[in-house]
């Protein structure tokens, strides 16, 4: 641990991962994948052991400002899993992702809210659904793709090693994606 929470302002939640305990981490901008493939990619990710996080765009207005689904701008959150709501015949009808602000607040009113008639019991029994101001809510693949400007995979698994390539030339809002080959 080379850090704590309190000592990171804003930024990149990369390289706040990496101060933290230099866990190396890829952030995906979401307009270059389909809804489908952001599920793929985040569930492969959970079933790996990886962390998960998400990033509003950014805006002048800092995170007081609200997209049309409540959401901060400028702002991360942590993705805690993903959920599959099924019918009686045991057929995905929605992939959800079971989201949190660290604000520990809710201010999320889009798709899969607390107030969403969607909810009908069974899905709520499905996952473990509690209507509170925690901070967690559940956001359907298109929202997400929509009201998300990125997401952020962190390698965290146990048998991470300390050696890594972290690339310090990297202009400013850019997306980067290398593949090495160990040998």
């Amino acid at each position: 641990m080379n850090g704590n929470y309190e000592q990171i302002v804003g930024g990149w939640m990369k390289e706040a991962v990496n101060f933290l305990n230099n866990s190396p981490a890829t952030t995906y901008k979401n307009t270059d994948y389909s809804s489908q493939d952001i599920w793929t990619m985040i569930d492969d990710a959970f079933n790996s052991e990886w962390e998960v996080g998400a990033e509003t765009q950014y805006d002048e207005g800092g995170d007081q400002v609200k997209s049309p689904y409540g959401l901060a701008f400028s702002h991360a959150y942590v993705v805690l899993g993903t959920d599959q709501l099924k019918d009686s015949n045991g057929n995905v009808d929605y992939n959800l992702l079971r989201i949190r602000n660290p604000w520990r607040s809710e201010t999320y009113s889009g798709p899969w809210s607390d107030a969403d008639p969607r909810w009908t019991d069974s899905y709520k029994e499905q996952v473990d659904y509690l209507d509170r101001d925690d901070g967690v809510f559940f956001c359907d693949m298109d929202t997400f793709k929509d009201g998300f400007e990125s997401f952020t995979l962190i390698y965290s698994a146990n048998e991470q090693t300390q050696s890594w390539y972290y690339d310090t030339n990297v202009p400013a809002n850019s997306y980067s994606s290398y593949t090495f080959t160990l040998t």
